[in-house]
């Protein structure tokens, strides 16, 4: 008898155990099946830590659960999302896995339907089909119309989906039933952000850290924001707020180190990603902060230095398709033409084949956006100024839908390459919108004070070293961004008076 058969009659047991125990447990909780007045004392506490990101703490209180009522099958869900949360995939797999078995076992359909609720799949994250998912949600709502477990499900379908204005319209709905539902808050404000509407992002994050003044993710939330829009002194403040409330809220050590990286000082953002990345050696976290670190490094065009995390990405995730889409542009980068293209085709070719594809409009532009920024880079590689600048243009009306934080790094490889084929003025007035949103962007900036001097106009040039020398005022003193902007400051200190 293999393993999982033995545990699958140890589950049948503990249900047979439990199915009598709510009798026991009274009316305080008369949806959940538990034979243990103490084991829902802790899935309850564990419940609050994961509510609060207190991944490592919930999942303490919710093993506790679990080992004095293995058949409490909602214990298991809410284990298997902290651990998934924590980056331990395959505990989050077993945990699932048991809860689907213990919620089939359960004797009462709405009870079933809740845990199934909470697993992966009606959340976004399972490759179930969605068809599944939606007849779940949808039988969820005749049963149990208005359960906060309920509205929270078909808010994270509408997420999946992509229909940003259904999901809002679903948060408000989960606050209407469950006021002290905070986290709400958080997603509303994220929605915001993901439309460029940033500071009504900022008054939902707001509301999110007054309700729940001890929770980290508020501040890491709101830093995040302050980061898009280049207020990188307000978004330190709140990812230190963040890491006073919760030492180990890696988000926050990530955010810091996208606002070292915003600041030029690339030695101490690197030094943060790799004492995070070991840290968390081992769990599925490390490998997606070195996905972060690949990501931000080609943002900000420091790709050289992304090679180290994307070698361990590749290593820790060799089917994952996100890791070869890096390799393609790594390649197209180092002058492996050749094979930069043939990778990329083949990525792009199970992506267009792909239900979310042939859906969802957003899913669509990011992979025809990702097609247009390749051929971008091959033809720079391959001195083609004018195919270059065509490519970064296609890419940018594929992105038109996009939140300004996830544009500017298109538009300024645009504006660059319009730049190389001898357009300032085009190229300034792409460095003008970007710098529009945040002002602290040190390649956008630098492109602005080059192509005004350029063009003559000394004064905009001056009032860009002046962004500039605030932008640069922490950066590393060997930052290239450091040299280029004195040479330039030369050249216009060599103008004559106007």
């Amino acid at each position: 008898m293999s393993r999982h058969r033995v545990r699958l009659f140890a589950v049948v047991a503990a249900v047979a155990a439990a199915t009598t125990a709510l009798v026991v447990l009274g009316q305080d909780k008369p949806e959940l099946t538990t034979s243990s007045r103490q084991a829902y004392a802790l899935y309850l506490q564990g419940e609050e830590r994961l509510n609060a990101f207190q991944f490592a703490a919930a999942e303490s209180l919710l093993q506790g659960a679990v080992k004095l009522d293995g058949g409490f099958a909602m214990a298991h869900a809410a284990l298997g999302e902290a651990c998934a949360s924590s980056g331990v995939g395959k505990e989050a797999k077993r945990q699932y896995a048991l809860a689907d078995s213990l919620a089939r076992l359960l004797p009462r359909e709405d009870e079933r339907l809740l845990v199934q609720l909470r697993l992966p799949g009606v959340s976004g994250k399972s490759q179930t089909a969605p068809t599944a998912r939606d007849s779940l949600i949808t039988l969820a709502q005749k049963r149990l119309p208005g359960h906060p477990l309920v509205l929270r499900a078909r808010a994270l379908r509408f997420r999946d989906l992509g229909d940003t204005e259904e999901e809002e319209a679903a948060w408000r709905e989960v606050l209407r039933a469950d006021p002290n539902y905070s986290r709400a808050y958080n997603w509303l404000g994220y929605l915001a952000a993901g439309q460029g509407r940033y500071i009504e992002a900022l008054s939902y994050l707001r509301r999110y850290a007054f309700l729940a003044p001890d929770i980290a993710n508020p501040h890491d939330s709101l830093g995040e924001i302050y980061t898009y829009m280049g207020e990188l002194d307000a978004a330190e403040q709140e990812f230190r707020l963040a890491l006073e409330l919760q030492q180990d809220f890696y988000p926050s050590l990530l955010g810091l180190a996208r606002v070292y990286l915003a600041q030029g000082r690339l030695r101490r953002a690197l030094e943060i990603l790799d004492q995070t990345r070991v840290q968390f050696a081992g769990t599925g976290v490390a490998d997606a902060i070195d996905a972060f670190t690949v990501g931000q490094l080609f943002d900000q065009g420091y790709p050289h230095l992304a090679l180290p995390s994307l070698a361990r990405l590749s290593a820790a995730q060799p089917k994952s398709e996100e890791a070869a889409w890096l390799r393609s542009l790594v390649m197209a980068h180092e002058g492996r033409l050749t094979e930069a293209r043939a990778l990329g085709d083949s990525l792009l070719g199970v992506w267009r084949a792909s239900p979310r594809y042939a859906k969802l409009e957003q899913t669509r532009r990011r992979v025809e956006c990702r097609d247009q920024a390749l051929r971008a880079v091959l033809s720079g590689a391959h001195g083609e100024p004018t195919q270059e600048v065509a490519a970064w243009g296609k890419a940018l009306i594929e992105a038109h839908t996009f939140p300004p934080h996830e544009r500017w790094s298109l538009q300024w490889r645009y504006a660059e390459s319009l730049a190389r084929l001898a357009q300032p003025e085009a190229a300034l007035e792409q460095a003008r919108e970007i710098l529009a949103v945040n002002p602290r962007l040190i390649g956008p900036l630098l492109l602005q004070a080059r192509c005004a001097l350029e063009l003559g106009r000394a004064e905009e040039a001056r009032a860009a070293f002046t962004s500039l020398d605030a932008a640069l005022a922490r950066a590393d003193a060997d930052l290239p961004a450091v040299a280029t902007a004195d040479s330039l400051r030369r050249q216009l200190a060599a103008r004559p008076a106007s």
